[in-house]
């Protein structure tokens, strides 16, 4: 018998002695969620993964953002998330499953708010800002750090929400391309509308989306005063000004950086998430 086939043998035989209230493994394998699913389980199975792959060719599964650097976050991301979905509540009890790096894993927790309130799905859960929509720009964000556009790297940035007053603060630097189009011509949660974002996202300025989605500007200079803002050094005007403006609105932003791809996510002047598009992974800000 294969490795993999004996900790997933080990992991149902704990799994039936425990009795959790669901199973959660965490993989981008779909060879490892196969292996598991032909077992006969006493709980739910939730598969938690950043593949495509596997998020297509597994029916309840959760579509992380990113990995975390360590097991524990990669739970406590996966546990928000199916949360904020509904497949879990406070209280219940989690084993959590995985293979990474040649060592087999088994964790097991009781799913609580106090622990989950760090991550970045109850980040989103806690703006004006609809899951999906923040999502959607974090995703394109991510696919521009990670493939740039016409063979090289591009840096921009988003607005998302309060976008009355981020308006109200800032100037177009051109024409703004999204004036006079119907609203559901502008949701960015409209798959179609994808590619003109990433063309668009090589000129100067920044994109605002109100918290609903809808696209209301593009190649925006923000009138803002940045002489409060403390940020690492070393990051440019872009991100500077990004996060002086969710200092004085209440916008989430997000820069996507050109030397490296490098995403991050301001709220209330800070950097609250940094994300490497090209591992996939959350690093320390």
């Amino acid at each position: 018998m294969k490795p993999k086939e004996l900790w997933v043998k080990a992991a149902v035989k704990l799994a039936n002695e425990i009795k959790p209230d669901v199973i959660l493994l965490l993989t981008d394998n779909v060879e490892e969620y196969e292996l598991l699913s032909r077992e006969k389980l006493n709980a739910p199975l939730i598969v938690s993964t950043t593949s495509k792959n596997v998020s297509s060719s597994v029916k309840n599964s959760l579509t992380l953002i990113a990995h975390s650097p360590n097991l524990k976050s990669d739970v406590e991301h996966s546990l928000a998330l199916a949360m904020n979905k509904r497949r879990v509540k406070e209280g219940d009890i989690a084993l959590c499953l995985s293979f990474d790096k040649g060592c087999f894993n088994l964790y097991l927790c009781k799913v609580s708010k106090e622990s989950l309130r760090d991550t970045i799905y109850e980040f989103i859960r806690k703006t004006k800002i609809k899951p999906k929509v923040f999502e959607a720009v974090l995703n394109i964000a991510l696919e521009i750090g990670r493939e740039g556009r016409e063979g090289r790297l591009i840096g921009t940035a988003f607005l998302i929400g309060d976008s009355d007053k981020v308006l109200k603060n800032s100037r177009q630097m051109i024409l703004n391309p999204f004036k006079g189009h119907r609203k559901k011509e502008r949701m960015i949660t409209n798959s179609e509308i994808k590619e003109t974002i990433k063309e668009l996202a090589q000129l100067e300025g920044v994109f605002v989306l109100s918290g609903d989605g809808i696209l209301r500007a593009a190649g925006r200079f923000l009138n803002v005063d940045t002489s409060s803002i403390d940020i690492p050094h070393g990051l440019g005007t872009r991100h500077v000004v990004v996060a002086a403006m969710t200092s004085i609105s209440n916008a989430v932003g997000i820069t996507v950086s050109q030397s490296g791809g490098i995403v991050r996510i301001f709220h209330k002047g800070k950097i609250v998430f940094t994300i490497d598009p090209q591992r996939r992974t959350f690093l320390s800000s």
